[in-house]
């Protein structure tokens, strides 16, 4: 989503479910965690998972911005 002062995205996890939600900055081409959302009642990525992660995101930030441009 677009606002006036930046965007406002939800990633999806390889099964299209919701996992977290992000902030983008256009001027600095920055992402950050929506810490609400992110932290407080994201059971698979908050802070209180319900499952065990067992492997960190391994995608850099070209293939990032190319995932998010599409």
């Amino acid at each position: 989503m677009q606002f006036s002062n930046g965007y406002y995205a939800e990633l999806l996890d390889r099964n299209g479910r919701g996992a977290t939600e992000v902030l983008i900055n256009p001027d600095s081409r920055t992402v950050q965690l929506e810490f609400g959302p992110a932290m407080m009642w994201n059971t698979s990525y908050g802070m209180t998972p319900a499952r065990k992660q067992t492997a960190a995101a391994a995608i850099g930030p070209d293939q990032a911005v190319r995932m998010a441009d599409q």
